[in-house]
Formats: structure tokens, sequence, C-alpha cells
């Protein structure tokens, strides 16, 4: 998947520099999170959003990317107290659904999911925030 998502690279740039404005890019990204990473949160208990295309989620993260470098992303709260608020309902969704069960493995807690989208994200603007010039 990695050799061919580097494959792809260039032209993937030219798809997402070829949008004109910051809205554009938004909502290429949010088409992306609608098609791979909402069909694993939306179908826990039955099947409302076809799940075809969740496995072009590195293409997602890529243009979630993308747009953090290009882009300042300004949050209500501080980046780590957003991704300790997400960390914390993820796990407490994931113990209230296999309560009293083995823990599974479904489509949310996996990479595609939504869960690990949103960590992801908040875990990179996190790292990109951080001041090195003391270092």
């Amino acid at each position: 998947m990695y050799v061919g998502l580097f494959i792809l690279i260039p032209f993937l740039n030219v798809m997402y520099h070829s949008l004109k404005n910051r809205r554009q890019k938004e909502v290429l990204i949010f088409t992306f999170v609608f098609l791979t990473s909402l069909p694993s949160f939306l179908n826990v208990y039955a099947t409302f959003l076809e799940s075809w295309w969740i496995g072009i989620y590195p293409l997602t993260y890529y243009f979630i990317g993308a747009y953090l470098s290009e882009y300042e992303v300004k949050l209500p709260l501080k980046i780590p107290v957003l991704l300790l608020i997400v960390l914390f309902f993820s796990s407490a969704f994931n113990i209230f659904y296999s309560y009293s069960n083995t823990f599974s493995w479904p489509f949310f807690t996996s990479w595609e999911g939504i869960q690990n989208l949103a960590a992801a994200t908040l875990a990179f603007l996190a790292l990109k925030n951080l001041n090195f010039k003391n270092v």
C-alpha cells in the first residue's frame, strides 16, 4: 500500500494543488472523510452507508496532511485537550460497545475509523505546533 501511495503522490499533488481555494480543498477532504471514515461510525449497528470506499483511507490521511501543512488551523480548545477528549470518548464508546463481550475489532476502531482519524489529525497538529527553537 505504501509503495502504491508513494507512486501516486505526484498525481495526488496535482489533484490537490489544482483546486483553486481553501474551500474546495475542504470539500475534497470532507468527501474523502464521508467515503472512508463515516461509514465505519454510522454502520456500527446497521448499514446506513456503503462501506466499499473505506479501503482508500490512506488518501484521506494524505489530503488532510497536505491541508494541515498548507493552512494554519485554529481550534477552539488547545490541541492536547481536544486529543484527550477524543481519546476519552473513543475509549468510552469502545468499552460500551464491547461491554460483557470480548473486544472485537470493528471498522470504527481500525485505521479507517473516525476515532483514529480524529486522534491522528489532532496528534499531527500537536506535533506540528511544538516549538523546537530552544532544542
